[in-house]
């Protein structure tokens, strides 16, 4: 079985996004981003991502994003001259050939790919994840104000924290509420290039505020793991019952089905970082405000 085009496409454009993360002044990004420096920025962006990719490259192949390796036997008819040129350029730069002859066979494959509406397409989506995200503020306050938010719509919308709970106050709902938010967060973010806030903007490590940095870290994993397991509501939903936190709630026999260990590292990790915003003083103040509020409400 070949490796899908989206899969190959997809890995170009992470390791795209790696070579900028990597640039030690980020001038790439105002050359990508200027007209008059953008075919040269793109050409050298394409270079670096082709060394990387050979480097990264031994006798299986080329590791794709997703764990697999691509070669002649397994790689699609779109895209096979290309890796075909691309192992003459690993095998050069492993026997330690010329700079000349690097250069020669590197600027062969960039001129072919600078032509290829696939690349052309990951540039400018490139080009636009960094005009959505890194140059628009992003607030403390606006972090806060969709945290709020989007566990206010966990209880009053989606009915997923029982009122009687919320009297009580039981125990598993200081670890359930943050974590149903994080998952809602992750699924309104799945066409966005980042973290989805309340009030549309984009939030991602280059504009995140230092103070929640690595939380939003987390959230971008755990939305990475999830895009690649192509959940169904019926995961989606196996999900939620694992997030309630609450040893009382069973697991309906139609859901047990979909539990795999892929799943339930999900849930994990949702579950990690829900306990790290439960032990944040302003995240629990946010929590406390929010019962209180759908107490009234409801």
């Amino acid at each position: 079985m070949s490796i899908p085009d989206d899969e190959i496409r997809e890995t170009f454009y992470n390791l795209m996004l790696e070579c900028i993360y990597t640039d030690p002044d980020r001038s790439i990004i105002d050359k990508l981003t200027n007209p008059s420096t953008k075919k040269v920025a793109i050409r050298s962006l394409i270079n670096k991502t082709l060394k990387t990719i050979c480097v990264n490259a031994n006798s299986k192949g080329f590791q794709t994003l997703r764990g697999n390796w691509i070669n002649q036997q397994n790689v699609s008819h779109n895209f096979s001259e290309l890796f075909k040129t691309l192992e003459k350029l690993r095998q050069l730069i492993i026997s330690k050939g010329s700079d000349s002859q690097i250069n020669l066979i590197l600027n062969k494959i960039t001129s072919v790919i600078e032509e290829k509406d696939i690349f052309k397409h990951i540039v400018d989506n490139l080009i636009s994840f960094y005009k959505e995200s890194c140059f628009v503020n992003v607030t403390i306050d606006i972090i806060r104000e969709t945290f709020y938010n989007i566990m206010v719509e966990q209880v009053i919308s989606d009915n997923l924290i029982a009122k009687s709970d919320i009297e009580s106050r039981s125990s598993h709902i200081f670890i359930s509420l943050p974590a149903y938010t994080i998952l809602a967060c992750i699924i309104y973010s799945k066409d966005s290039s980042g973290i989805l806030l309340y009030n549309g903007t984009v939030v991602n490590n280059n504009n995140c505020p230092d103070e929640y940095k690595e939380l939003f870290k987390g959230l971008l994993t755990i939305k990475n793991k999830m895009k690649l397991l192509s959940l169904t509501e019926k995961h989606i939903e196996l999900i939620k019952l694992y997030l309630t936190n609450n040893p009382d709630i069973d697991i309906y026999d139609d859901l047990k089905m979909y539990k795999t260990p892929q799943i339930m590292e999900i849930v994990s990790m949702i579950n990690s970082i829900a306990i790290q915003i439960t032990a944040m003083k302003h995240f629990k103040e946010i929590i406390d405000d929010v019962l209180v509020f759908c107490l009234n409400v409801l």
